[in-house]
C-alpha cells in the first residue's frame, strides 16, 4: 500500500508520517470490520434482554460507524425490533431511536423509522404507545421533522387527546407542544388550534 505514495521512476522514500498514516488506515478498516461482526451478532441475538441491553450503545456506535455504515449495519437490524413480541424491547428501541434518528438524519428517519413508529401507535400495549409519543416529542424538539411530516403526525396525535390512558394523553400533548416550536404563529392559530 505504501507503493502508491511513491512517484513513478523514483526511489522509495520511507517517511515516518506515511508509515503511520498507512497503519492508521489499515487498523481502522480492520477495527470497523471487527465491530461490524460483533454488532450484527448482538443486534440479532435471540435473547431479547441482550438486544435490549445493547440498545444503550447504539447511538455511540452510529457515530463510530459513520452515516452510511450506520444505515447499513445498525438501522437495517433495528427496524425488526418493533415486530418483536416483547413490549419492553419495543419501549427500549423507541427510547434509543431518538439518538439514532438525530444521527442518520431526516431522510432515513422518514423512510425507515417513522413508518414503523406510526404503526406502533396501534399497539395493544399502552406503554409502547406512550413511548412512541415520547420519542416523537423528543424528535420534534430537535427539529428532525419536515413541515409536512409534522402536520401528518399532528393529525394523528390530536386523536389521542381523548384517550382514556392519562399517560398517553400527556405524551400526545407533549408531542403537540414540542411540534409547535418550529411552526409559525399563523400556523399555530389558523391550522393547529382548529385541529385541536
Amino acid at each position: 500500500r505504501l507503493t502508491s505514495l511513491i512517484p513513478a521512476g523514483s526511489e522509495p522514500r520511507w517517511t515516518e508520517d506515511a508509515t503511520y498514516h498507512n497503519l492508521y488506515d489499515v487498523a481502522r478498516i480492520d477495527l470497523l470490520d471487527y465491530f461490524e461482526i460483533h454488532t450484527k451478532a448482538l443486534l440479532t441475538d435471540t435473547d431479547a434482554s441482550v438486544r435490549r441491553a445493547f440498545l444503550g450503545s447504539v447511538s455511540s456506535l452510529c457515530v463510530f460507524f459513520g452515516n452510511m455504515k450506520a444505515n447499513e449495519v445498525i438501522l437495517s437490524h433495528l427496524n425488526t425490533y418493533l415486530n418483536d413480541r416483547d413490549w419492553i424491547l419495543k419501549c427500549a428501541f423507541l427510547e434509543a431511536v431518538v439518538g439514532v434518528a438525530a444521527y442518520v438524519g431526516s431522510t432515513s428517519l422518514e423512510q425507515y423509522i417513522l413508518p414503523l413508529m406510526i404503526q406502533s401507535i396501534t399497539e395493544s400495549e399502552e406503554f409502547v404507545v406512550e413511548r412512541v409519543f415520547r420519542s416523537l416529542a423528543a424528535m420534534a424538539d430537535l427539529g428532525l421533522f419536515q413541515r409536512s411530516t409534522t402536520w401528518d403526525l399532528l393529525h394523528i396525535a390530536v386523536r389521542f387527546l381523548i384517550h382514556p390512558n392519562t399517560w398517553i394523553r400527556e405524551a400526545a400533548v407533549h408531542f403537540i407542544v414540542n411540534s409547535t416550536r418550529f411552526l409559525s404563529a399563523a400556523d399555530k392559530y389558523s391550522m393547529l388550534t382548529p385541529l385541536i
